[in-house]
């Protein structure tokens, strides 16, 4: 019922269960059950550090390294910071750079945000950040509904304002 294995013919190693392939590894990668799709196979996984910086928009005076790092399976990213310490008198939409890999074409990525000392306009409720295409940039936006919403200005930010946020994406 259960064997590992490896079969020459087709120059791959195979664990079976149960009377059935449960996973599989090949010059693609590995692959789960009967899936023998190339597209398919798990041939990534990284984990590391990333440095969140102010492309526009104010300065970043501290951030929280030990809180700022990401994981990376095949082309989803997931990545977790926190920074503070934030000052500007910028009246520029805030955009931070540093995504350890480009966003994927087309494929944009919102998430929610915690934050402290922000002064968001009248109306508004929330920041939502939103990771851009084809770049390593994110931004934050101001929402309140689906009609309201606008791009978070450096000027809107405090001496004691902190960021802390998760965002999945998928890499080009």
């Amino acid at each position: 019922i259960g064997a590992v294995g490896y079969y020459h013919a087709q120059d791959f190693l195979y664990l079976r269960s149960y009377g059935a392939t449960r996973l599989r590894v090949d010059a693609d990668g590995i692959k789960f059950g009967s899936d023998s799709a190339a597209a398919n196979a798990l041939d990534d996984y990284e984990e590391g550090t990333w440095t969140p910086s102010a492309i526009q928009g104010g300065t970043i005076n501290t951030v929280d390294t030990g809180n700022c790092r990401y994981t990376k399976i095949g082309n989803t990213v997931h990545v977790r910071g926190e920074f503070y310490n934030f000052s500007s008198t910028n009246s520029s939409a805030l955009i931070v750079g540093g995504l350890p890999y480009t966003v994927a074409n087309g494929l944009e990525s919102a998430f929610p945000v915690m934050y402290h000392q922000v002064n968001l306009d009248s109306g508004y409720t929330q920041l939502t950040g939103y990771a851009q295409s084809n770049s390593n940039n994110f931004r934050f936006y101001e929402s309140g509904d689906a009609a309201n919403w606008s791009a978070l200005r450096g000027d809107q930010c405090g001496s004691s304002t902190d960021f802390i946020l998760a965002i999945t994406y998928e890499a080009a």
